[in-house]
């Protein structure tokens, strides 16, 4: 008998809330929710958008600086093999003339 009743109670149950029809206050809510799920994805953006163009302001400045490192090695390099050269020049017209 207690099954039955069981039985019948959870019946009526399953029944009333499969046909629930949304009432206009949770529409609005459904609604709500969904406004606020767009503000988040929104702001999330947002905040990435910012992080990224910071990272990528970073990234221009630091090929900048690599380009003029490189510039100034280049510089230098091309000083040495200079005065190797000239150093080269000395030692040969001074000394293979005395040998």
């Amino acid at each position: 008998m207690k099954i039955k009743l069981l039985v019948l109670l959870f019946s009526a149950f399953l029944f009333t809330s499969c046909t629930h029809t949304p009432t206009k206050g949770d529409e609005m809510m459904n609604a709500s929710n969904h406004a606020k799920a767009l503000n988040n994805q929104w702001e999330q953006g947002k905040q990435l958008a910012s992080t990224g163009n910071a990272k990528h302001q970073k990234g221009l400045a630091l090929i900048a600086k690599g380009n003029q490192l490189k510039a100034a090695g280049k510089k230098q390099l091309n000083q040495g093999r200079r005065l190797q050269q000239e150093s080269e020049t000395v030692f040969n017209e001074k000394f293979e003339n005395n040998v």
